[in-house]
């Protein structure tokens, strides 16, 4: 009998921390900046990280920006800056994002998706029409500075392609090199479009 009411109320002490909880950094942003890959700068405790290990900063990041255990509410501003430099001397509640080496990857990455037409995406099965990059308020070729300037532009372009080819070209980054074919089973499955979380 109290094992129920116990779990209730735990189950409203969680609730009542996410609703106390909200992100403050859009969430949209933040996920872009990892999904490009971008390198992080941020201060904890008056000490100031940044540098190239993309996937310890971010894990850091979102414990700390995500509604959880680890939130901290004072980190209220996340800004995209071109490079490193830029990010030297912020103040402690922002975090500066900017591209990385792995974000040229990702860059060669949408253009070898952009230039897909449809007779080849019918071939590789994919659910997705072929893309004109002027649709989306962009031109041919990106470059590193539209990630940064015109990132609200980008998303949407990202989220044209299917799942497996945004995992393809993140996986890839990661790597450090784009592959010259697509992986068989990327080939063959079919997905939805993997939207980045509003």
């Amino acid at each position: 009998m109290m094992l129920p009411i116990i779990l209730f109320m735990a189950g409203c002490n969680n609730e009542d921390i996410k609703e106390e909880q909200q992100m403050i950094i859009p969430r949209i942003k933040f996920f872009y900046a990892n999904q490009m890959q971008f390198g992080f700068r941020f201060v904890i405790n008056g000490e100031e990280l940044t540098g190239e290990e993309h996937r310890l900063e971010f894990s850091i990041l979102a414990g700390l920006v995500l509604p959880g255990n680890q939130f901290d509410p004072s980190y209220d501003q996340l800004i995209f800056v071109h490079s490193q430099e830029e990010a030297v001397g912020l103040p402690d509640n922002v975090i500066a994002a900017w591209p990385s080496e792995r974000t040229v990857v990702i860059i060669e990455g949408l253009h070898r998706a952009i230039e897909k037409d449809q007779e080849t995406l019918d071939q590789l099965r994919r659910r997705r029409d072929a893309i004109n990059i002027e649709d989306f308020g962009l031109s041919y070729p990106l470059t590193v500075t539209d990630l940064v300037d015109y990132w609200e532009k980008v998303v949407p372009l990202w989220n044209s392609l299917t799942n497996s080819e945004q995992r393809s070209i993140i996986r890839s980054a990661e790597q450090g090199a784009y592959p010259l074919v697509i992986e068989e089973s990327d080939a063959d499955e079919v997905d939805g479009i993997d939207e980045i979380d509003e």
